[in-house]
């Protein structure tokens, strides 16, 4: 009998989802959770809905912060889960859209997303943490590094105003702090987003050598694949896809509280 959190699988392709295995996990994510360009089309994101019901798998959408010019596009594909997949999770990472969810989409079940937990995930923390500090006093620093955005009462019973039971964390170095039993927690592995940027000039740039870095049309260069980048003097391999830099840490025993589990098979 299996024990511990439950796993979901964060895919990009139906290809995916046909190829998961169902002994492993119970759901599959899919969407964006950081760049509104990397939201999928309504083809695709029903494609790989109507995979995950033919497997039984659950599905949940994730959707990242969003731009005025891409609120409607996001809320048609919600439109569209809400129809083909009553009952469904959407996590969000825009307020816009989680008060669109909560107020227009009874059917569906709001997240908050990775974003929403304000979680510090810098990879120096605990470095800063092992200079300056000692003994208790190191640890008492270390929980507060550690916080979820929900250990703020009034940010929680805002979240909880908006139908939200759940919050998407993820796993950074110095560790998390599950403070509240009220929410059920998602933690993402073995990625853990670090920072991001409403635009990818430098990654555009990347692509093409020789290029002026600015501000360019989305060409969609990391659908394919991603950057391993390590700083001149440090040790840390940041990962940098898209708008996104992530690094690596992969959680084999997550705090308790953490009832969920979602894998990601490439920086997402």
């Amino acid at each position: 009998m299996k024990t511990g959190p439950e796993k979901k699988l964060f895919v990009e392709t139906p290809e995916e989802v046909e190829a998961a295995d169902a002994g492993e996990y119970t759901g599959v994510y899919a969407g964006a959770a950081f760049c509104r360009q990397a939201l999928p089309s309504r083809e695709r994101l029903e494609e790989t809905l109507a995979a995950a019901a033919g497997r039984g798998f659950s599905f949940h959408f994730s959707t990242p912060p969003l731009t005025e010019d891409y609120f409607g596009r996001a809320l048609a594909l919600v439109e569209m889960v809400a129809e083909k997949a009553p009952g469904a999770e959407v996590i969000v990472n825009d307020f816009g859209l989680l008060d669109a969810v909560a107020r227009d989409f009874p059917g569906l079940v709001p997240v908050a997303g990775r974003v929403m937990a304000f979680q510090k995930t810098d990879p120096v923390v605990p470095e800063i943490l092992e200079a300056a500090f000692s003994g208790a006093s190191r640890a008492g620093r270390r929980a507060a590094f550690s916080h979820v955005s929900i250990d703020n009462p009034l940010f929680a019973r805002f979240l909880a105003g908006k139908r939200v039971s759940r919050i998407e964390v993820q796993n950074p170095l110095q560790g998390v702090s599950i403070g509240t039993a009220e929410f059920r927690y998602s933690m993402h592995t073995p990625y853990v987003f670090v920072s991001g940027t409403m635009y990818c000039g430098p990654a555009e740039y990347y692509t093409r050598p020789g290029r002026a870095p600015g501000i360019y049309t989305c060409s969609k260069h990391c659908m394919s694949g991603w950057y391993r980048l390590k700083p001149r003097g440090g040790e840390q391999i940041f990962l940098f896809r898209g708008n996104t830099m992530y690094i690596e840490n992969p959680e084999a025993d997550p705090p308790p509280g953490v009832d969920r589990l979602v894998v990601h098979r490439r920086p997402s």
